[in-house]
């Protein structure tokens, strides 16, 4: 062989293997900053639309107008592409992986209430089994690390159950007390959808199991009795307080209903107004214990 066509023969195989590099990095797993910032646009889709369901709501209309664009399976694909890259990232940095994991997590738990709102639409995968993926496998990572970070680690340790209420409560959540007036068979109806009162109640405790998990790497106050004031103001505050919060307007709404359904002789047998009132006003007092305030349900 030549001098000149050894030339030739190295040149060809130094652009194959450029291309072949270009072929790969064009098939790799996203950042954790795009698959964020790609979160970041549809949860802005979604806040919108939440806002236009309040809206319906507010005007009496929150249960005829259709929940528009189904972004379930958006949010699914990205929890599904968080889950893989997290298997991408090293093992000597398990706070990467573990970001992509509430990533996941997060995304999975919008997926799973647009599946209870509009129906499944997740293919490759339904939302529920992502959730669960995520949060064990990000569990599994938070607990190798001596100091866990404690935004992702704490809302891991409470996604599941937190998801599943959101869910659980998609259809019933923005009913308007004057609803009950102005549309009293689709309220009747919607009561046949809600929870007994074993199965609600195991959803409240599986949020209070994991909210002590997430207390356990992030405290959030003082002992029961009393305010809360270690990081207040904090994210990992914030979001506790939230979600407290819409916990307990849940449980006191489904109350609401329960009482309203007794009193017109069409309670379903599995729900118990005084147990019902029972779950909401433990929730209430948690709430006033931890916060040292009374929970405003007006926005939640």
């Amino acid at each position: 062989m030549t001098s000149g066509q050894q030339r030739g023969r190295l040149g060809r195989l130094a652009l194959c293997w450029a291309l072949l590099a270009l072929l790969v990095s064009g098939c790799a797993a996203r950042t954790l900053d795009d698959l964020s910032a790609s979160y970041e646009r549809l949860t802005a889709e979604a806040s919108q639309s939440e806002a236009n369901r309040r809206t319906a709501s507010a005007s009496g209309d929150s249960m005829i107008v259709p929940p528009g664009a189904n972004l379930g399976p958006a949010f699914a694909s990205i929890s599904r592409e968080a889950l893989q890259a997290a298997q991408n990232v090293s093992s000597s940095d398990l706070e990467t992986r573990i970001a992509f994991y509430r990533l996941a997590a997060s995304s999975a738990h919008f997926a799973l209430v647009e599946e209870a709102r509009s129906g499944p639409g997740t293919p490759g995968g339904g939302a529920a089994a992502l959730l669960n993926e995520a949060q064990s496998r990000g569990s599994e990572a938070c607990a190798q690390l001596k100091t866990p970070p404690q935004r992702d680690c704490a809302y891991l340790a409470v996604a599941g159950p937190l998801a599943t209420l959101a869910a659980s409560s998609e259809t019933w959540r923005l009913l308007k007390p004057q609803d009950k007036v102005t549309q009293p068979d689709r309220v009747r109806a919607i009561l046949d959808e809600l929870a007994g009162d074993a199965d609600f109640d195991a959803q409240l405790a599986g949020y209070q199991a994991g909210r002590q998990k997430a207390i356990a790497l992030a405290p959030i106050g003082a002992s029961v009795g009393g305010p809360a004031t270690a990081q207040r103001g904090g994210s990992v505050m914030d979001f506790f307080q939230l979600n407290d919060a819409r916990v307990a307007c849940l449980a006191r709404k489904r109350a609401d209903l329960a009482v309203w359904a007794a009193n017109r002789g069409q309670a379903p047998s599995r729900i118990d107004r005084r147990q019902a009132g029972a779950a909401a006003a433990a929730a209430e007092q948690r709430y006033r214990d931890t916060y040292g305030g009374t929970v405003q349900c007006g926005s939640t």
